[in-house]
């Protein structure tokens, strides 16, 4: 599959690429159209890319008509991370970095071409992925990758406690 079909960019404004980004956040929400039934849905992950303005732009890495196969749907966002969040994880930008650096790390560590698994899931690990990418160089804070699996780790046991949703 060409790149420009992995990339969805109709709801991004230009003039978004070239602002700072000022902090990352992974964010987890419902799928649409699920509702609180016996089966707990499992929740999509996305990144929100914070620029100045309390706007985002977010990166929402998504499974195509085949279930597996990754399209990243990037849009401008008027707010810096999305109100429905069940649980979000947010690490400051530690370097001048605008929103097309940032798809720019993506495209240059293959990031786009990602598959997900015969269930549809691995948005999170997605996302963990870019959060590490950006870490490496030096775009976050040391440690943010840990930060993050040591939240996740966290959040399972408030689960096992029944206190957050599945995640």
């Amino acid at each position: 599959m060409s790149a420009t079909k992995i990339w969805y960019t109709h709801n991004l404004k230009n003039a978004n690429l070239t602002l700072k980004v000022k902090a990352i956040h992974l964010s987890a929400t419902l799928p649409p159209g699920s509702s609180s039934g016996s089966i707990t849905p499992i929740p999509h992950w996305r990144i929100y890319l914070e620029v100045p303005d309390q706007k985002s732009v977010s990166l929402d890495m998504t499974p195509g008509g085949d279930g597996q196969t990754g399209l990243i749907l990037v849009q401008s966002r008027s707010y810096a991370n999305t109100e429905n969040k069940l649980v979000s994880f947010s690490a400051s930008a530690s370097v001048d970095m605008t929103v097309e650096q940032v798809m720019g790390i993506i495209r240059s560590n293959k990031r786009e071409f990602y598959r997900f698994t015969s269930q549809g899931t691995g948005c999170r690990w997605w996302c963990r992925t870019i959060l590490n990418d950006l870490e490496k160089i030096g775009a976050v804070a040391p440690q943010s990758t840990a930060h993050f699996d040591n939240y996740l780790h966290f959040l399972r046991c408030m689960k096992l406690a029944r206190r957050v949703p599945h995640i």
